[in-house]
C-alpha cells in the first residue's frame, strides 16, 4: 500500500531480491537459517547486465566438501549467518572476486569494492529512470540498524560525509530518495519483545536522515508482519518456528490470540502517523502488510477470513490507513 501522499503510478523503484513466498529461500530468510535472523538486501544492480539474480551458494566459497576443522566449520556457519543474527548477503558482485565472508557495512572491504558496487548500482539507476521511474529507494534493509542505509546514501549520492555537499541528488545518477526497510515483531508480543521500541527507533533514524539530507523524502516500509518465534537471544539467535510463548500451531487460525494482530497494526499506524521530520514532513510514505498465511516463518497474517470477509486485522488495517490518510491531508 502506498502512503496517502504517494502517487498511484509506479514512480519509485525498490532495489531488492524477490523469491516466491513459498520457496525454501523465503522460508529460510525469515527463519534465519540462510542469512541469519535479519537479511540486508543486495541491490539488483549487482546482476543487472545479465538480467538475472545470482544463485545462492550451498556452501561458503572454497569449500567443496565438509569443513576440515572446527575453525572452518565455525567460519562456514558465520558466513551462512546461523551463529549470530547478523544480516548477511551471499550474492557475488559482478566485477569483484569472491570474498571469504560478505561485508557488514559499505566500504568495509575497501574502496575498490565500493566503486564496483556503485558503478553497477548507477548502471541500474540509469536503466530504471530510462523506463520512467522517478525515485529510488535504498536497498531494502531487514536489519535492526539502519546504519547501512545511511552509509549507502552517503556513497551513492557522493556526499563524502557532508549531507549538504552531495554531488548527486537525483535518481538518474543513483541517489535514493527513500529509505526502504522491513519490520517484523516476534511471538505476538511486540511490547514485551521490544518491537514497538525498535520500530520507533527506525522511524527516528529516518527522520534524522531527512533532517540531514534535504532530498530524502522519507521511508517506504514494504514488509510488515509478525514472526512465529521467540525473539532472538544469545541462546537462540535465529527464528525457530513455534518456539515462542504463543506458537501459531496452538492458535486458532494460526494467528495471534485475542485479535493481537489488530492491536499490533493499530499501534504501528499510530507510530507512523506521529513520525515527522523537523520541518513537519511525515516520515513514512509507504506501508505494506505481509498479507500471507504462515509464509516464511510468520503467523497467519491474512486480512481476510476463509469466506472472503474482512477479519479483525483487516478492519484495523483499513481503519488505521484511513485515519493516516486524513491526517496527511491536513499537513
Amino acid at each position: 500500500m502506498l502512503g496517502p501522499s504517494a502517487t498511484r503510478t509506479p514512480t519509485a523503484w525498490s532495489a531488492t531480491r524477490r523469491w516466491p513466498t513459498s520457496s525454501w529461500r523465503e522460508r529460510a530468510r525469515h527463519q534465519g537459517q540462510l542469512h541469519g535472523q535479519h537479511v540486508r538486501q543486495v541491490p539488483r544492480a549487482l546482476h543487472a547486465r545479465r538480467g538475472r539474480l545470482g544463485r545462492l551458494p550451498r556452501r561458503p566459497p572454497g569449500h567443496r566438501g565438509q569443513p576440515s576443522s572446527d575453525a572452518e566449520r565455525r567460519g562456514a556457519l558465520q558466513l551462512l549467518g546461523v551463529l549470530r543474527g547478523h544480516g548477511r548477503g551471499l550474492l557475488a558482485a559482478r566485477g569483484l572476486p569472491r570474498q571469504p565472508a560478505p561485508p557488514r557495512h559499505v566500504g568495509q572491504q575497501g574502496p575498490e569494492c565500493v566503486d564496483t558496487v556503485l558503478a553497477n548500482w548507477r548502471e541500474t539507476a540509469a536503466t530504471v529512470t530510462g523506463k520512467g521511474y522517478k525515485y529510488l529507494t535504498t536497498p531494502l534493509i531487514a536489519d535492526d540498524n539502519l546504519e547501512y542505509a545511511e552509509k549507502f546514501i552517503d556513497a551513492a549520492c557522493g556526499c563524502s560525509g557532508d549531507p549538504q555537499g552531495c554531488e548527486c541528488t537525483e535518481a538518474a545518477c543513483g541517489c535514493p530518495a527513500f529509505v526502504g526497510f522491513h519490520f517484523y515483531a516476534f511471538d505476538c508480543q511486540p511490547e514485551e519483545s521490544g518491537g514497538y521500541r525498535k520500530f520507533q527507533a527506525k522511524l527516528d533514524y529516518v527522520a534524522r536522515l531527512m533532517d540531514q539530507y534535504d532530498f530524502l523524502k522519507g521511508a517506504i516500509i514494504n514488509e510488515v508482519g509478525m514472526l512465529n518465534c521467540a525473539a532472538p537471544s544469545d541462546e537462540m539467535p535465529i527464528c525457530v518456528e513455534n518456539s515462542g510463548r504463543f506458537p501459531a500451531s496452538a492458535q486458532e487460525d494460526h494467528a495471534c490470540p485475542d485479535d493481537g494482530l489488530a492491536d499490533y497494526i493499530t499501534r504501528l499506524f499510530q507510530l507512523v502517523a506521529n513520525a515527522t521530520a523537523k520541518d513537519g514532513r511525515g516520515v513514512v510514505k509507504g506501508f505494506s502488510w505481509f498479507n500471507m498465511n504462515m509464509a516464511g516463518g510468520t503467523y497467519n497474517l491474512q486480512l481476510f477470513n476463509k469466506d472472503g470477509t474482512v477479519n479483525a486485522a483487516g478492519n484495523a488495517y483499513m481503519q488505521s490507513c484511513e485515519r493516516w490518510g486524513e491526517q496527511q491531508k491536513k499537513r
